[in-house]
């Protein structure tokens, strides 16, 4: 009987032969994890994020008769390999059952359904529905009370009813054996404690999929996740909860700080919260007095704009000051915080963007410097005190209330067919700007706003000392050579023109800013 199910965790095209060594697929680890603890079958998972030849790899797996089921997460932006993989597991062996699941299939199930090498998608979580439809693939019955899934009958398309969300403390410890091991050889674990985030940010990939609804570990769970991860991987230095948002509950965050303090280990933590909890109270002096004990050395947060406006039309529900008062409070802690700012919205206008900009210059001078994570000499992690992710350019997700926004009042219109994704995504991660009918004027000064205020923001001494620190000689030779003209440029509010990018665009030097 076959009994081996094969996970494949996609690559956005672009990145193929860049492999990112520390890279852990979430939703494929838990689906692995529930299978192997409520079930025999054989799962084998292969991230071609983290595996250079994964090709190889997946065909190693291929070989033999024992193959029942091969599962791909796919992003948009991923959908030239993962069709490049289907392909190839169909010409292998056209028995073999594919399932898509992921982001895209939330957004597109129908579309995706409708491929004919595809025949089956996961529209929701996949943990139950993975192991139910592979119960019944393997007695050879029909899927048709597999719940959360889309499939199809000759030409006709069945979409079954939802399944209920997993209760996340069923899954128990993470079955990290399913992991390429050279993952935690950085020194960082990552560990997932909570899925969903319960805010109404109109452009967040949680709103436009429905997942607002909060679910966690318990702390007692989140204790024994971590020792589980210290025990098997000793060398772990740094623990990053990678939390959509972590502390949701104070009651939860207390528990977990407290207990961390009595283990009294020398780690550091860092994970992702809201900026309005300092305002509220859920994450209050006591709290942040405790995390620095424990050793969390960054926070990871979203501020978006600098334009009151914009917080409001994105449904933020964060006032600008509020961002002012979270870089003060955890400067006071001694906690670094990055911050993301977006841009390329509808309805944003160049004085919204020198709001941001403005707003990120006050930020970064209230404190500069950087965090250092290391031990005995050896650096496993460094982060601006004061570290600007972005400003990113919006990507429209259907389903949302924005996504209706753009469709209604300019148009917008995304592929038909699952394959017309395939050649844009070749040679893009996201949407080409340029294609964006709301933005006015030249696309580029958008796109260049992060080049200029990754470099620009930095005053002189943070500049020199982010030299001293260990990342690629290429980059600190790119960031000698653009420091003047981003920094002058962030000091006029001067973005037009934007020559230095243009010619760092030429060459390829931008791959590898996100430091």
């Amino acid at each position: 009987m076959k009994n081996k199910i094969v996970l494949i965790n996609t690559i956005p095209a672009p990145l193929e032969g860049k492999t990112q060594k520390t890279n852990v697929s979430p939703g494929l680890l838990a689906i692995g994890t529930w299978i192997t603890k409520n079930s025999k079958f054989n799962v084998r998972l292969i991230d071609c994020i983290v595996e250079e030849k994964y090709l190889e790899l997946i065909k190693k797996e291929l070989e033999g008769e024992d193959v029942l089921l091969v599962g791909l997460s796919v992003m948009s932006s991923c959908i030239p390999n993962a069709l490049e993989i289907t392909r190839m597991v169909k010409k292998f062996d056209s028995s073999i059952k594919i399932i898509w699941g992921g982001v895209h299939c939330r957004l597109y199930p129908e579309q995706t359904i409708k491929y004919p090498l595809i025949d089956f998608i996961a529209y929701e979580e996949g943990e139950k529905p993975m192991l139910n439809l592979a119960n019944c693939l393997a007695k050879n019955k029909s899927p048709a009370k597999v719940k959360g899934i889309f499939y199809k009958i000759k030409d006709k398309i069945m979409r079954n009813p939802p399944e209920e969300l997993i209760d996340l403390n069923e899954l128990g410890i993470m079955n990290y054996d399913l992991l390429n091991q050279k993952v935690f050889d950085g020194g960082e674990g990552s560990i997932y404690t909570s899925r969903g985030c319960p805010h109404r940010c109109t452009f967040c990939i949680n709103v436009v999929t429905k997942n607002r609804k909060w679910r966690a570990l318990t702390a007692e769970n989140v204790i024994k996740e971590i020792e589980y991860v210290l025990k098997k991987y000793p060398n772990t230095k740094i623990i990053n909860f990678r939390d959509d948002c972590f502390f949701v509950s104070k009651e939860r965050a207390n528990k977990i700080l407290d207990e961390l303090l009595k283990k009294k280990r020398k780690l550091k933590f860092t994970t992702s919260t809201r900026i309005d909890y300092f305002r509220n109270g859920l994450i209050d002096e006591n709290i942040l007095k405790k995390m620095k004990e424990v050793g969390f050395y960054n926070l990871n947060l979203g501020a978006e704009f600098g334009s009151q406006k914009m917080l409001d039309f994105i449904k933020k529900d964060i006032k600008k000051e509020d961002i002012l008062q979270c870089v003060k409070l955890l400067k006071g802690a001694g906690i670094g915080g990055t911050f993301a700012f977006m841009t390329g919205f509808p309805t944003e206008t160049r004085a919204d963007i020198m709001e941001s900009i403005n707003i990120i210059k006050q930020m970064c001078n209230m404190n500069q410097g950087v965090n250092v994570v290391k031990e005995n000499g050896k650096v496993y992690e460094w982060r601006d005190k004061v570290r600007i992710s972005g400003p990113d350019v919006y990507r429209p997700y259907p389903g949302g209330e924005l996504y209706d926004f753009v469709v209604q009042n300019y148009g917008w219109k995304t592929p038909e067919k699952l394959e017309e994704w395939e050649p844009y995504f070749r040679k893009n991660i996201r949407y080409n700007i340029e294609d964006y009918p709301w933005i006015k004027g030249d696309p580029h000064y958008v796109i260049a706003l992060q080049f200029y205020v990754k470099i620009g923001k930095l005053n002189f001494s943070t500049f020199l000392q982010r030299l001293t620190l260990p990342y690629s000689r290429k980059l600190k030779v790119f960031t000698i050579l653009f420091y003047p003209f981003a920094r002058i440029r962030m000091l006029l509010n001067y973005f037009d023109h934007p020559i230095e990018y243009n010619l760092a665009k030429r060459f390829n030097l931008l791959k590898g800013l996100e430091n």
